[in-house]
């Protein structure tokens, strides 16, 4: 469940997106406004000798879904801005323990910063435009959850944990939650894009696009503990990577006509 200050955070993340809009909507020609759905695969790389020794990582499945923006800043060039939910995580396994397997999921709110470059194409008669892109990304981590299998676990007569995160110290927290040492809430990384753009009816576009992600910022400059249960701590000095396919369905809300319109009025 997200909690109260995730919630803060998602309405300012609103806020501050539809202040940009608005100031978008002042100062260029043309903005693209819709939904965007995308799905893909997530994993994460260790950092430290140790861990890359001990662990192995996979990839698991990801999403994301929310608000896609398209801006044209001049001509052949776009900055498409949006913001999602987003559904990452981890399937970790262990070397030294055969039995140990962490399987986790981790919600975001996420907005990338795109910067890129139209060109033209076309197949027999269908015309249409491709581009390549990158820029930044934001992502504010809410919440999580994970399935643990371990020896440890066995011994105990326990066949799998499944747990929930916490990010504020509490020592009366249950055993099935796991406290994040000095989380990094707020995580950075860098996108890669390239896709392709269909007009499929008169000011109408549907985008296809894949992006490759490359997190910054470690999950956390701590670990994960379990509260006087475990000895197994999760080493969370990782970073995020994903790769995602994503369709967009876009409007385009004609700001250059309204403009238009405003320019020729004489009193």
């Amino acid at each position: 469940m997200i909690n109260k200050g995730a919630s803060i955070i998602s309405r300012s993340f609103l806020i501050v997106f539809f202040s940009i809009l608005y100031g978008i909507n002042e100062s260029y020609s043309q903005l693209l406004v819709g939904a965007r759905v995308g799905g893909g695969v997530s994993w994460v790389k260790h950092e430290t000798d140790l861990n890359k020794d001990e662990f192995t990582s996979k990839p698991v499945l990801a999403y994301n879904v929310g608000l896609a923006t398209a801006i044209k800043v001049r001509n052949r060039f776009f900055l498409q801005t949006d913001i999602l939910y987003a559904r990452k995580g981890k399937y970790i396994e262990g070397v030294d323990d055969p039995n140990l397997e962490n399987k986790a999921s981790y919600h975001y709110l996420s907005v990338p910063i795109i910067y890129r470059v139209d060109f033209k194409g076309a197949i027999s008669d269908l015309d249409f435009k491709w581009y390549v892109g990158a820029g930044p990304i934001i992502n504010y981590w809410m919440s999580g959850k994970g399935t643990l299998k371990s020896s440890e676990l066995d011994e105990n007569d326990i066949d799998v944990l499944d747990y929930g995160l916490e990010f504020n110290y509490d020592p009366d927290l249950p055993e099935d939650m796991l406290y994040i040492v000095e989380p990094n809430r707020f995580q950075f990384g860098l996108l890669f894009s390239a896709g392709t753009v269909f007009e499929p009816l008169p000011n109408n576009y549907i985008v296809v696009e894949a992006r490759l992600e490359l997190g910054h910022s470690y999950l956390a400059d701590g670990q994960g503990e379990f509260p006087d249960v475990l000895g197994y701590v999760d080493d969370l000095r990782v970073r995020s990577k994903s790769l995602q396919l994503s369709v967009s369905y876009l409007f385009d809300t004609q700001i250059s006509k309204r403009k238009k319109g405003k320019s020729n009025y004489k009193k």
